[in-house]
């Protein structure tokens, strides 16, 4: 067996699942964010392949209501999966139409989180193949390392958009399709032994 350990990229991952479709001014995927990630995992493992960890990504906005995704963040602990957060930070822009500065939030510490888990866990012997679920270029210099230091493990990419440089850094290569969303659900509701959890009723349209 080929032990496999998931790291997931929430930003990415929930970018696609909010991103929103002019044509028909929907957001076809919104109905699937309560997404099961051991489930979607296994749609892209091999008959060979056993998984010994998943970690999520992501960090929580301190500027607006964040009960949904805390929400979520318990659904998945639920099943096994460990939780990273990073952080939001101030950042200052310019306008490019107006010119004028403004301010908004940036997240970070994310992709770095990812490249440290990565190595750590390589250090460490805990995979011999890790799977990424990220369309992020960012994460290739930590995918290179590895390669070299590591040439007998195996990465296997798994994008949610565009992300054609980490799919060529990678020995095996995915992109999520609606089936695998559709396929990979969380129970609703779930049961915990701290109480029930109940999917956004505005997550099932």
């Amino acid at each position: 067996m080929t032990k496999v350990s998931v790291y997931i990229d929430g930003f990415n991952l929930y970018h696609l699942l909010g991103q929103y479709n002019r044509t028909t001014r929907t957001k076809p995927f919104n109905k699937y964010k309560w997404l099961d990630l051991v489930k979607l995992a296994n749609c892209y493992m091999l008959s060979k392949d056993h998984l010994v960890d998943i970690y999520y990504f992501t960090a929580l906005p301190t500027w607006k209501n964040t009960d949904k995704h805390k929400l979520y963040i318990q659904a998945l602990q639920s099943t096994g999966v460990t939780v990273k957060e990073g952080r939001f930070q101030k950042v200052t822009r310019r306008c490019q139409l107006c010119g004028k500065d403004y301010v908004t939030h940036e997240e970070k510490k994310t992709d770095v989180n990812i490249a440290v888990q990565l190595l750590r866990d390589a250090y460490s012997d805990s995979y011999e193949k890790a799977m990424i679920i990220s369309g992020d270029n960012d994460i290739i210099p930590a995918i290179e390392a590895i390669k070299s230091q590591f040439p007998a493990k195996r990465i296997s990419v798994v994008v949610p958009n565009k992300g054609f440089d980490i799919m060529n850094a990678s020995d095996e290569k995915h992109r999520i399709k609606e089936k695998h969303l559709a396929q990979s659900q969380l129970d609703n509701p779930i049961k915990t032994p701290t109480g029930i959890l109940n999917c956004p009723q505005d997550w099932t349209k």
